[in-house]
């Protein structure tokens, strides 16, 4: 049962040791070499990566993992200053990239097959064009995760569904973006649900790091009982690594008791909230 969590603590923390790495790190060092000698032929020092298209279902996570992997690459030697996309906006228009690059990512049974583009800012210009294919690297066995729920059904405690808009004791209560998200959900605005449901998740990444770390300490765990990757449903992907980096740093400490019976209960009322409308209305 230790090893059995170690393994899944590893694989959701993306720093797994996988047999497919070494053989990826050519594809990485491919891709990389052949945007960047794009990037310098088109005199393009700032670059934008874009998440990528799942076109068939393929992980989502051997999706993400990817993207990051190569955003790592591009960075690697100082050339290119990459611009997570979240952030565009924010920065102005004075650090408006000078290129993107995409991808569209299909599955296949022993690998995934990829697309990548680089395209000018400017006039649309496609500047690089990369296919080939690339092997999976996850750990989890298929099927075991899937994308986009936070709770599994066979965790759900037998206590009955909380008043949504109940008061707790201390300093803990349900976020306003969420029972507005529901709001609109059951309204059927879902655009504006997932945007309130997109800000009020910022809240709740440090209890749900307390939570799983928890759960996973707990007699009888395995992880055939989850159906979902606990941290997929975040849609903010710095949101995502924050939320695993937390979740490894206290699981590392060996800690088994991190939530009072109030903070649990509000990370399950909001989970199950979070579920509601992600099933109501997809995902962003």
């Amino acid at each position: 049962m230790k090893r059995i969590k170690k393994i899944v603590i590893s694989a959701m923390a993306a720093l797994c040791a996988c047999s497919n790495l070494a053989a990826n790190e050519k594809i990485y060092l491919e891709i990389s070499g052949k945007l960047l000698k794009a990037a310098k032929t088109g005199e393009i020092k700032t670059l934008a990566i874009i998440p990528f298209s799942n076109k068939n279902n393929a992980p989502q996570e051997e999706v993400d993992y990817f993207a990051e992997r190569l955003a790592e690459y591009l960075q690697k030697d100082g050339i290119l200053d990459t611009i997570d996309p979240s952030f565009l906006k924010k920065l102005g228009q004075g650090r408006s990239a000078e290129a993107f690059v995409y991808g569209s990512v299909f599955e296949a049974e022993t690998c995934l097959k990829i697309i990548i583009k680089m395209i000018k800012a400017k006039d649309g210009r496609t500047l690089s064009v990369f296919s080939g294919e690339i092997k999976k690297e996850l750990l989890l066995p298929k099927n075991v995760f899937d994308y986009g729920m936070a709770v599994p059904e066979e965790l759900k405690l037998p206590y009955g569904e909380p008043d949504f808009n109940m008061k707790l004791e201390g300093n803990f209560h349900m976020p306003k973006e969420f029972r507005d998200a529901v709001a609109d959900a059951e309204n059927g605005t879902c655009s504006k649900s997932l945007e309130d449901l997109k800000k009020a998740q910022g809240k709740s990444v440090d209890l749900k790091a307390k939570y799983w770390t928890q759960k996973m300490r707990e007699p009888g765990f395995s992880v055939k009982s989850l159906t979902r990757n606990p941290g997929s449903e975040f849609f903010d992907s710095s949101l995502k690594r924050e939320f695993y980096s937390a979740l490894k740093q206290y699981y590392d400490s060996g800690a088994k008791k991190l939530l009072n019976s109030a903070e649990k209960r509000l990370i399950e009322q909001i989970m199950r909230k979070e579920k509601e409308i992600i099933d109501e209305c997809g995902s962003l």
